[in-house]
């Protein structure tokens, strides 16, 4: 099988980073609860990025895994 383009690892990589940086939210948004210093904005913000992790990535992935699977 040939080696994927970079771009497509370059994608990879980037879904990737997506999903560790909303981890990384929302560990941080559960620390300040728990520590009674969370506030609206950041849940908002949390929001908006599980949106994005949970609804945009999703798709984009599965385009981007079809795509390779071209090669």
């Amino acid at each position: 099988m040939p080696e994927r383009p970079s771009a497509i690892k370059r994608l990879d990589a980037l879904f990737s980073a997506a999903m560790i940086a909303h981890e990384a939210i929302f560990e941080m948004r559960r620390e300040l609860i728990a520590s009674y210093r969370g506030d609206a904005e950041q849940a908002r913000l949390l929001e908006e990025s599980a949106q994005i992790v949970t609804g945009k990535l999703p798709g984009l992935t599965a385009k981007t895994r079809k795509l390779s699977g071209t090669w």
